[in-house]
């Protein structure tokens, strides 16, 4: 499906919801409760994620700094 978005995430009708929880947990069996729930999950702490991946790319950045310091 693939990148995700937290506005996608939002917006999606039941029936997508479930097809991509169903997809992405590899359980075709879930329920629409659940997924629900997972999405409802995903959306509070998707910041979360966000921050984390805000910190690896600032992580790169210094490191680059420190083995090439004139950018070269």
């Amino acid at each position: 499906m693939g990148t995700m978005t937290r506005a996608r995430l939002a917006r999606m009708s039941d029936n997508e919801l479930l097809a991509y929880e169903r997809e992405r947990h590899g359980d075709p069996y879930m329920t629409l409760g659940m997924a629900k729930a997972l999405r409802k999950t995903a959306l509070k702490f998707w910041h979360l994620g966000a921050a984390r991946e805000q910190a690896r790319e600032d992580a790169r950045r210094e490191l680059r700094a420190k083995l090439w310091p004139n950018g070269s």
